[in-house]
């Protein structure tokens, strides 16, 4: 081989040695992200998933794209409030891979990966260090709490409105504002939290650009998308969340939870202990806790206000931005304003996704010099994770998870109760459900105590009617056909238009034979829905009292 054919090897090797040096926080952070993720690509589908995709029948049949713009949307979503692309997205990879969670979680986990790049690439415009920006995108990459909107497919609004905003940011930033319009119309079809956009957007502006004042057109323009937007979402496609009234809560009560949910979301980011599928909004347990919690509260909010000032003064504006990016996401979903949908949460996890991009560049920024600190931080977010997907593994696991922090909550033995019911767990499943129905009927769940008064809506009640469902379909599994009878029968009462008791009940009398009984159900059942769509299927076959198909619940 001749020296000239040799020489462009040797330079070659030498970028590939300068890549590695500028960039090599971001090859740790991905290939950490996918050695903690991969092997769990294909766990079972948990959570919201289960009501949402797997025993969603509506999403198995075609459904005509004019349908995510109706009302009709509703009947099938599973949502509260519109969010037509995040629905879709789910709705397209069951109709084309099944019901695979490997194959539906792909295209997430793709996204977030994209994610970290596109702030890599924001963090770069900005003005930050080839290092900073890597730190940024390693950190958002395995920060464990968006572990919970990751495993989730049904969670994945959050992860589809950071793709839009970053893009909108970007296209924004290089004055390509008709994309830019695009990533906003995009992030709004996914979630209603893309209103955050329009002050961030002019934040950006204002602290970055000197010539900010000059886009009063470009402002107004994506106003007036948001405007159309929420014309439609107030208007013809408001959604069940929407229409509810807010619960009433003190405007002192609402502050001090919206401080200890800023607390608690800084503690979450930099310490992921104790990762929880429910931060429950509940009083404090006596008024020294609670000064202390307020004082905490008050004090990280007056440091951030703080560190702002002192960045502002020292011309790094760029900070500045990052250091409000979070507030505005945090304070949308805080208990700080009386929202339409009922919220007894200090916070979840995915509603997290969003404000720790901001946060990730601060840290970035913080510890780049540093990189022993980075590789430590690394490390022990990495353990965090790999401890918290293994809740994600199985059902009982993730709600046990939850009854460990909240010894007292009905939800979490419901959620346990379900959990083993799926896995042929009868019996140890009706030892959670008949724990939650003694919690509920002896008043011992505290969110139930704080809030059942308080919600004008009568959504949080002590009889729970998805509790005696629960142990109906038990009492069936074991062939107590008369208690189950008489736990839906206790359901309906609770939830007249509740369907789905009066096609349980139906079919399974008749496939017992007790076609008297099975008639009964039925006829109750089209009286309370007429327009219920397996009862309309199973009448014929009442009539012949002959069953032509066999229907799963489960």
């Amino acid at each position: 081989m001749t020296s000239r054919e040799s020489a462009p090897r040797a330079v070659s090797s030498k970028t590939e040695k300068n890549v590695f040096k500028r960039f090599w926080p971001l090859f740790l952070g991905l290939t950490l992200w996918a050695v903690l993720y991969l092997p769990h690509i294909n766990d079972p589908f948990l959570l919201d998933d289960r009501g949402t995709i797997v025993l969603n029948s509506e999403i198995d049949r075609p459904i005509p794209g004019k349908e995510f713009f109706n009302s009709h949307y509703y009947s099938f979503s599973g949502e509260e409030s519109w969010r037509p692309l995040a629905t879709f997205s789910y709705y397209a990879m069951a109709r084309i891979f099944g019901k695979s969670p490997a194959a539906m979680r792909s295209p997430q986990w793709a996204a977030h990966v994209l994610i970290g790049f596109m702030l890599f690439a924001l963090s770069l415009s900005l003005g930050f260090t080839e290092l900073a920006a890597s730190w940024a995108a390693a950190l958002f990459w395995t920060q464990p709490s968006n572990i919970e909107t990751l495993m989730c497919v049904s969670f994945n609004e959050e992860v589809l409105v950071a793709l839009g905003l970053l893009f909108f940011l970007l296209c924004h930033r290089h004055k390509k504002y008709f994309l830019a319009s695009l990533g906003l119309v995009w992030a709004f079809l996914s979630k209603e939290t893309a209103i955050v956009f329009l002050p961030l957007v002019f934040l950006h502006d204002f602290l970055t650009d000197k010539r900010w004042k000059e886009k009063t057109k470009i402002y107004a323009f994506y106003f007036l998308i948001a405007a159309a937007y929420l014309a439609i979402y107030f208007g013809p496609l408001k959604g069940p969340g929407v229409l509810q009234k807010p619960v009433v809560l003190s405007f002192g009560t609402r502050l001090f939870f919206a401080l200890a949910g800023f607390e608690t979301a800084i503690r979450i980011f930099f310490l992921p202990l104790s990762l929880r599928i429910e931060y429950f909004a509940l009083p404090p347990a006596s008024w020294l806790y609670g000064a202390l919690e307020l004082g905490m509260g008050i004090g990280l909010l007056s440091a951030w206000a703080y560190a702002g000032f002192y960045f502002w003064k020292k011309d790094e504006k760029r900070i500045v931005f990052f250091l409000l990016w979070p507030l505005g996401f945090l304070a949308l979903t805080s208990n700080l304003f009386p929202m339409a949908a009922l919220n007894t949460r200090l916070l979840a996890e995915r509603w997290l996704y969003l404000p720790f991009l901001g946060l990730s560049v601060l840290t970035g920024m913080a510890i780049y010099r540093r990189a022993w600190v980075g590789i430590l931080v690394l490390i022990f977010w990495s353990l965090c994770g790999w401890a918290r997907l293994k809740d994600w593994q199985s059902g009982p696991r993730l709600w046990s998870s939850l009854a460990q922090i909240y010894p007292w909550c009905a939800k979490a033995d419901e959620g346990l109760g379900e959990s083993y019911f799926q896995e042929g767990h009868y019996h140890l499943s009706q030892e959670y459900f008949r724990h939650a129905l003694w919690l509920r009927q002896n008043h011992r769940d505290r969110v139930l105590n704080y809030y059942s008064s308080r919600d004008p809506n009568q959504i949080l009640r002590w009889k729970s009617p998805s509790l005696y469902r629960w142990l109906g379909s038990v009492d069936i599994a074991l062939g107590e056909f008369e208690r189950a009878d008489r736990r839906f029968s206790q359901a309906i009462e609770l939830d007249p238009t509740d369907g789905y008791s009066y096609d349980i009940m139906t079919y399974q009398w008749a496939a017992r034979g007790d076609w008297k009984k099975s008639r009964e159900w039925l006829d109750k059942g089209l009286k309370a829905v007429p327009r219920e769509s397996f009862l309309l299927r199973i009448k014929p076959d009442i009539r012949r009292r002959r069953l032509s198909f066999k229907a799963k619940f489960y």
